[in-house]
Order: structure tokens, then sequence, then C-alpha cells
């Protein structure tokens, strides 16, 4: 056989799998990921109610340096994820999904992801942030959002992910505003930079 008939049908081959692979890429990413809630230009007081608003999460505090938190371990992601040994799959009523996500950025700690798992568990878990930190602010669907000086937080349900209960998803997400806050200032110092040099 001729050796340029055989090596044509490997090179396509390889490069029908390398374009699988990054668009399988997508699919790669969980489902349930909420982003961090957007960037307000006011902070309402009234986000948190008075007293409410943490700064961090079970005794951690954002910022805190990754080397002093006991019990991490490592799950995922370009930036870590971890979730902690010995740490309590429920909040109030509501069984958690699979252990808290503990979110690093240059090593210190950012966020944290909790998850629910069909309708009981997530208004469970509803009810229970709206006792801790008052309604926040509503906006669309079952999407909540807390701004305050110290942290940001979304409390969103999908309530379309499927007709079968255990498909609908919950999760509510905190991170550190402090920290948000400098990343946005990075990204526009940046940015302003490339409009000057960039050109």
């Amino acid at each position: 056989m001729n050796k340029k008939a055989t090596i044509v049908p490997a090179v396509l081959t390889l490069f029908c799998l390398i374009v699988l692979i990054f668009q399988s890429r997508s699919f790669l990413r969980r489902p349930d990921t909420v982003e961090t809630p957007p960037p307000s230009p006011s902070i309402p007081s009234s986000d948190f109610k008075p007293g409410s608003e943490p700064d961090g999460f079970r005794g951690i505090k954002w910022g805190q340096d990754i080397f002093t938190v006991p019990g991490l371990k490592y799950i995922m992601g370009e930036i870590p994820v971890f979730t902690r040994d010995n740490d309590e799959e429920k909040i109030g009523a509501a069984n958690l999904r699979q252990p808290i996500e503990y979110e690093f950025r240059e090593g210190k700690f950012y966020g944290v992801g909790i998850y629910t798992e069909g309708e009981f568990n997530y208004e469970a878990l509803k009810e229970v942030v709206f006792e801790k930190f008052g309604p926040g602010n509503y906006r669309f669907g079952e999407t909540y959002y807390w701004y305050g000086e110290r942290t940001r937080a979304v409390l969103r349900y999908d309530k379309f992910s499927g007709e079968k209960d255990w498909l609908r998803k919950g999760v509510l997400r905190m991170t550190s505003a402090v920290m948000d806050r400098q990343k946005e200032e990075y990204k526009k110092q940046k940015a302003k930079e490339g409009a000057e040099k960039g050109f």
C-alpha cells in the first residue's frame, strides 16, 4: 500500500479527534455552574438584612490563605476548587446534592458553592438563606442576588432542567466582594492600557 495513502487517513482521523475534544469541552463544564453575581453600580444597603452580611463561610474568612485552612481536598478547576473533610452536607432541612465547594484564587479564599437537588431541598435551602440574609434582590424566575461591602451572593433554582424532580438543581454561590472589585479594577486597568498601547 502507498505510504501516502496510509498517512492521509491517519492525519484526518487525528484532526477529527482534536476537533471533537475542543467541542466537547463545553459538555465537560458543570451544567449547574453559576457565575459570580454581576457587578453592581451601587451597593443597596437593603440586600443583606442589617447585621447579616457574612465575611466568609463556616469559619473561613474571605481572602484567608489556603495553607491555614485544614482538611481541604482538591477536586477540579483552573481556579482551584476544594471540598473539606467532615463538612456537613446539610443546611437546615436541605440535604445537599454534593459536598460544599470552596474556591481559592491565588491561594486566597474567594467563594463557595452549595448545591441542592429537587424542589424540596431547594425550598428548604431558600428558607434558611432568607432567614439568615433577608429576601435579597429578586431578579427573574427563581433567582435572587445579595450585594454587600464584603460579600456577593446569588441563589438560583433551575426548575426547567428536567421533568423529574431530581433533575432540578438549586445553587447558592457566595463570593468575596472585595476580591471581585479588585478583579474588576484590574480588568479595567488592563483594558485602558490595551486601548492606549495596543493600537
